[in-house]
């Protein structure tokens, strides 16, 4: 049966007659919201944990209680107020005078009752006027019920509440009758056919019909001889209790005391005079005794002592090799390289390079490029290709505040001295640094100390071996280059 509860609810707000004040005390009260609730648009219960939270028809824990409405908005965990009785003056809801109830949807009021199968129909409130809400909310309740249930007694066969046993013809409780008739059957059995049908050897599968396997023709069975099975006499009986167990067929006697068929070696093999056959022992030896000859090329026998160190010398999975012949000559070897077809002459000498092959580098190119300087490049001039060698040498300013000795890399720059005492500017020895012929630099005397250009030792500066010059003063400059190895000259300065 559904939950039904009556209330005086819809009358009492019905009666015009009937003043406000006498449907309620007017009441709010303040607590914690226990979701998100929005002001005057949330319909709110006061749950048993002391919150407020969303009603909801679909579920009696949040209709069946305390209800009102949201007099703020409050995130879960703030304070909010709700009233729960009296006049109420909210912007929603009014759309007219009649009744309210708790929709299906969480905090919301319809003006029609839920129809849902388990729906609670709650009366909220009712509206007055287009501005006035009265709040009224009684406890008691209707829960929409299925009337599509089949009434109960009418499952049973007796047309009462008691559930019938079970019989061929109809459900019901299982009887011991039958509890004890499934505690026989084995899981998985199946349907058995009638004993009739099961006895009768005509439905019976296989070759065997009984009395046909009988040689007399009657059910008696007969004793098995070499020609047919049966029982078996007590003379196989015996002659079975003389095998031993897991014993195997034998061959004839002829069979096993011929020589040919024998393995291994036995007493009564090794005496001849119970051997059989053609076989005359000594006649298999070389030298025509029983002693077993070594092995030879062309004879089987006993591994020698010899054959014995060879084998000990090779390797386990050893193959045979080509014979040493084959193995050199190279018309047979795998790969690109052929030796001797990579030089010109067809022969193993490695030839001289020249502009047409490769090869060894001759002492009149290793001069040729002892005479290039380092970082040259081939141009091309009046358009033939690598008619002129022309060195090439960076250009710009190497200002220096301390004695300086020249680099590789100062060809061609201007070198600033910029230094308040007298100093240095050294020409290193071409051991040192290679300088190119003709490659010139411009010495600049910027700071106010002397700067003295000198040759290191072993270089020339204008004739004189570890010579140089000094610079007039502050801004004076000289230049030099070189003319040939460790020789300098030096123009100006003074």
């Amino acid at each position: 049966m559904p939950d039904l509860y009556v209330t005086g609810f819809i009358d009492q707000m019905m009666d015009a007659d009937r003043p406000l004040e006498a449907l309620g005390i007017i009441s709010r009260m303040t607590g914690l919201a226990g979701e998100n609730i929005n002001n005057e648009e949330s319909i709110v219960f006061y749950y048993d944990d002391a919150m407020f939270y969303r009603t909801s028809a679909l579920y009696k824990a949040t209709s069946a209680g305390l209800v009102g409405i949201a007099l703020t908005t409050a995130s879960s965990g703030d304070v909010m107020s709700g009233q729960f009785l009296g006049v109420f003056y909210p912007t929603g809801y009014l759309t007219g005078k009649g009744e309210y109830f708790l929709a299906t949807g969480y905090g919301l009021l319809t003006t029609g009752a839920p129809t849902g199968i388990g729906d609670i129909i709650r009366p909220f409130g009712y509206s007055i006027s287009y501005s006035g809400f009265m709040i009224y909310p009684d406890p008691t309740y209707l829960r929409v019920g299925d009337i599509s249930t089949p009434a109960h007694a009418s499952n049973h066969t007796d047309g009462t509440d008691d559930i019938q046993l079970a019989t061929s013809a109809q459900k019901g409780l299982m009887s011991s009758g039958f509890a004890d008739k499934l505690d026989g059957v084995a899981v998985g059995a199946t349907a058995n056919q009638t004993d009739a049908y099961l006895v009768d050897r005509t439905n019976h599968t296989g070759a065997w019909n009984h009395a046909a396997q009988h040689t007399n023709g009657t059910d008696d069975i007969q004793l098995a001889s070499l020609s047919q099975k049966g029982l078996m006499s007590s003379g196989y009986a015996d002659k079975l209790d003389g095998v031993a167990v897991g014993a195997t067929a034998n061959q004839t006697d002829a069979y096993l005391l011929n020589l040919v068929n024998h393995t291994g070696l036995n007493a009564y093999h090794l005496n001849r005079v119970n051997h059989t056959g053609v076989y005359t022992h000594a006649s298999n030896h070389v030298n025509g005794t029983d002693d077993i000859q070594l092995a030879t090329s062309a004879q089987k026998g006993l591994m020698s002592s010899g054959y014995a160190d060879k084998l000990d010398g090779v390797a386990v999975g050893a193959t045979a090799n080509q014979t040493d012949a084959y193995l050199i000559n190279r018309t047979n070897h795998t790969g690109n390289y052929l030796h001797a077809a990579n030089h010109v002459n067809g022969t193993d000498d490695i030839q001289d390079a020249t502009a047409g092959q490769k090869g060894l580098m001759t002492t009149t190119y290793a001069a040729k490029l002892d005479a290039t300087e380092t970082g040259a490049r081939v141009l091309t001039v009046n358009g033939a290709t690598g008619a002129v060698v022309v060195k090439e040498w960076e250009t710009g300013i190497n200002t220096q505040t301390a004695s300086y000795t020249l680099a590789y890399s100062d060809s061609g720059k201007i070198i600033e001295m910029n230094v308040t005492t007298a100093n240095l500017l050294t020409i290193p020895a071409n051991a040192t640094t290679a300088f190119g012929s003709g490659v010139s630099m411009d010495i600049v005397q910027i700071g106010t100390g002397l700067t003295s250009v000198t040759g290191a030792a072993g270089v020339t500066v204008n004739g004189v071996s570890a010579g140089g010059v000094d610079l007039a003063g502050q801004f004076f400059a000289v230049s030099i280059y070189k003319r040939a190895i460790n020789t300098w000259v030096a123009i100006g300065g003074a």
